[in-house]
């Protein structure tokens, strides 16, 4: 609603109207997405759709920390869409959505972050090392370029936003996997930045590197039980065919013809609990 203030008693024109708007936690969030992809170069356009649509109401976009005004968004079937055409680096930042019925508003979506890419900056090399882990490892990635940067973005599998890391090296950055786990499996790309403004226009992306499991240490434990079964059953079939052919031949005749299996035989028999075969 509007107001009118007075100087010295004469009534002037009245203030642009503003709106008090009451959060309903009744609400729900809704959903945001930007398409085709959250990192765009100049001149691209970008789609930023939230859902499900509210029949009741209308949803609203904003610019984290713009002036502007949070701008209602045009239905399309159950969704809701934003166009930005012919994107400039004045777009990236921090975008979210909420529902609104009159002056009650819904608490806002996540946010989801819009990237401006620099055609002219080029990419950053990235290399993991090593590249294929065990659970609970440690693997180290590193980004660099070939010029003095502020800060390098890494993006990996456990969080599709972008993590802000520190050129130590002026123009290098060390990233430590203490211990990995499988959510930390997967691609890695890493960008970089020459300035130092709270969402700055970013580097191509390096190539992308995968880290992979290794599945070294159940194999050989599977090889391993796989071998001491196979030996165990060696062991009994050679006990009952030396038992079976003792039955039949005397037991020095045995012994001259089968010499070293019934050698092995004797040696088996004197474990703990077993008897040496002779009466």
């Amino acid at each position: 609603m509007g107001y009118s203030y007075y100087d010295y008693g004469t009534r002037t024109k009245c203030s642009e109207p503003v709106e008090l708007l009451i959060t309903d936690p009744n609400l729900p969030r809704p959903n945001i997405a930007l398409s085709p992809s959250r990192m765009a170069v100049p001149g691209s356009n970008v789609i930023i759709q939230c859902w499900p649509r509210d029949q009741n109401g209308d949803i609203y976009l904003q610019k984290t920390g713009a002036r502007l005004k949070p701008q209602a968004m045009e239905a399309n079937g159950n969704t809701s869409v934003f166009h930005i055409k012919d994107v400039s680096p004045s777009d990236g930042g921090n975008y979210n959505c909420w529902y609104r019925r009159q002056f009650l508003v819904s608490h806002p979506s996540v946010t989801e972050e819009l990237w401006v890419l620099d055609t002219n900056l080029p990419k950053p090399s990235i290399t993991l090392t090593p590249a294929v882990v065990s659970l609970g490892g440690k693997a180290t990635i590193k980004c660099q370029s070939d010029s003095w940067v502020y800060n390098f973005y890494l993006q990996g599998p456990r969080d599709p936003k972008l993590l802000k890391l520190s050129a130590a090296g002026g123009n290098w950055t060390r990233f430590n996997i203490w211990k990995v786990s499988k959510e930390d499996i997967g691609s890695y790309i890493c960008m970089y930045a020459t300035s130092l403004s709270p969402h700055p226009v970013l580097s191509l992306p390096s190539d992308p590197v995968a880290l992979l499991l290794t599945e070294d240490t159940p194999t050989v434990i599977a090889i391993a039980s796989g071998v001491g079964v196979a030996v165990l059953v060696l062991f009994l079939g050679l006990g009952a065919f030396l038992w079976y052919k003792r039955r039949k031949v005397g037991m020095y005749d045995l012994l001259e013809k089968n010499g070293y299996i019934f050698y092995f035989y004797l040696l088996l028999s004197r474990f703990p609990g077993g008897k040496s075969g002779f009466h």
